[in-house]
């Protein structure tokens, strides 16, 4: 597998050690400390091997090494900062929830400049990931439906990356400040020749780190981000149970999880999945990425075959609207992908319009990731609610952590969009289960013990996926092949 030879690094170190780096090591004159190319092409493969809805891979990346664009970034960064937190403290109220309260003036005042977030210009690359809200698609029961997955999907892509710049010895953040107003992203569109059709999402910074960032921001309690069956009801720890037992945790390298994890779809019908794995699984979400650590993100863990059931009938529901408005035109392409050959391919669609909805039912746990847009955020007018997808790609960036922990448990895990896509289903769903208005669900993730083994679906080649300094420019790997 590429890049298995130098991402031995085991998946729980990785997930757990990956820590967001904003000071990156620069030579005498300034310039940015060299990363090798066979590097940067270990990084961008790994975004390859991340899930996509029916493996359409709607992601695309800007690989940027100019001075003058890692400077604009910086300064749209600087700028879009010092309007957010110069103009509300009350962000501060949850950006820095976990300081002290007497060092929360000294730590706002070297915020507000923005300074902090000129960083892109000290990296060595910048990787701009930019995703489509299903513009290649011929349904609008896919197209026009719910849009966060989208986003959610390329940050999982962006996860896989950073988990393996962590592997690699390198340090890399995220930010999403240069690109979250509307006005900069679409000069930014025009300067690098992006298509209406993809939404650049932000400057994933990549260099030597300056120093260890050993400790991080706190965390969110457990019991403030899972509930059991119903919102607001809080999943009941097993280590507070006076009797109970955890098995030897599996191990098993980055690049092993990263490239034989896989979407599973059929399950074996009553095995139990141990407590301890789902509270291993639902642990590892927490150490994602989010923006400025406020835990956007809540999950509900559902067991009752009731509301499995009114999962799966949403989820049929939806494949059959899907179908009958043109679906098999996404799907054909998703047969391809699977190499079914063309003659087959019809009778192999009905197949999946039968069987492909039921598995929700045949789960043991579905895990539902709701995430808060702006609601609770006291953000300028500039960008509030402008920027949802920045929210569902760091929800993603989580799910990705915990289908890689899934993997690694020996367990399988499948996302399903389809049951919410719909927003009238996804508003009874929510009335049903208690989810207030200012959080969306955004899909089902369904673990169970896998009964089937799939082959690995064909994925687009790095020099269709990663463009070099402007969109068009197609990346020519050297040490990858396809």
């Amino acid at each position: 597998m590429p890049g298995s030879d130098v991402l031995e690094m085991d998946l729980w170190e990785a997930i757990y050690g990956r820590r967001s780096i904003r000071r990156f090591k620069t030579d005498e004159n300034g310039k940015p400390l060299p990363v090798p190319d066979e590097k940067i092409e270990i990084i961008l493969e790994a975004a390859r091997w991340a899930p996509s809805p029916r493996n359409i891979q709607p992601w695309r990346f800007i690989l940027i090494k100019s001075d003058a664009m890692r400077n604009l970034l910086a300064d749209f960064g600087r700028e879009m900062a010092h309007l957010i937190f110069g103009a509300s403290a009350q962000i501060f109220f949850g950006h820095l929830w976990y300081v002290p309260k007497e060092r929360k003036t000294g730590i706002a005042e070297y915020t507000q400049t923005g300074v902090l977030w000129e960083y892109p210009k000290e990296a060595n690359f910048i990787i701009v990931p930019c995703f489509s809200k299903g513009a290649w698609m011929d349904s609008y029961a896919a197209v026009g439906s719910q849009d966060q997955g989208w986003p959610m999907s390329c940050g999982m892509a962006i996860q896989n990356m950073w988990l393996t710049i962590y592997a690699l010895g390198l340090g890399a953040g995220f930010n999403a400040m240069p690109l979250s107003d509307a006005r900069r992203r679409e000069l930014f569109s025009e300067l690098m020749n992006i298509p209406p059709s993809w939404v650049p999402l932000g400057a994933f910074a990549v260099g030597t780190p300056e120093y260890a960032r050993m400790l991080g921001p706190s965390r969110a309690p457990f019991e403030g981000l899972v509930f059991k069956e119903q919102w607001g009801e809080r999943w009941p720890r097993m280590g507070f149970d006076e009797n109970y037992e955890v098995g030897e945790l599996p191990t098993i390298n980055l690049s092993d999880a990263i490239h034989q994890r896989r979407s599973i779809r059929k399950f074996k019908k009553d095995a139990e999945v141990p407590r301890w794995k789902l509270e291993k699984i639902l642990d590892a979400i927490k150490w994602c990425p989010n923006p400025e650590n406020l835990n956007h993100f809540r999950f509900i863990v559902v067991q009752n075959e009731d509301t499995k059931d009114l999962i799966t009938r949403f989820n049929k529901e939806f494949h059959d609207l899907a179908y009958r408005m043109g679906q098999y035109q996404i799907v054909n392409g998703y047969l391809e992908a699977l190499r079914i050959p063309e003659e087959e391919r019809l009778a192999y669609l009905e197949k999946l319009r039968e069987e492909a909805w039921k598995y929700p039912s045949e789960c043991h746990t579905i895990i539902i990731p709701c995430y808060s847009r702006t609601s609770w955020f006291e953000y300028p007018g500039s960008i509030a609610g402008g920027i949802d997808h920045i929210w569902a790609a760091a929800t993603g960036a989580g799910l990705q952590n915990m289908w890689l922990a899934t993997h690694a448990l020996g367990l399988g895990g499948a996302f399903n969009v389809f049951p919410l896509s719909d927003i009238r289903r996804q508003e009874i769903f929510c009335d049903y289960i208690g989810i207030p208005r200012s959080w969306e669900p955004l899909g089902a993730f369904c673990i169970g013990v896998p009964d089937e083994n799939p082959k690995p679906p064909r994925r687009f080649p790095l020099s269709t996926l990663v463009f070099e300094e402007m969109w068009g420019n197609n990346y020519e790997p050297k040490y990858i092949k396809d």
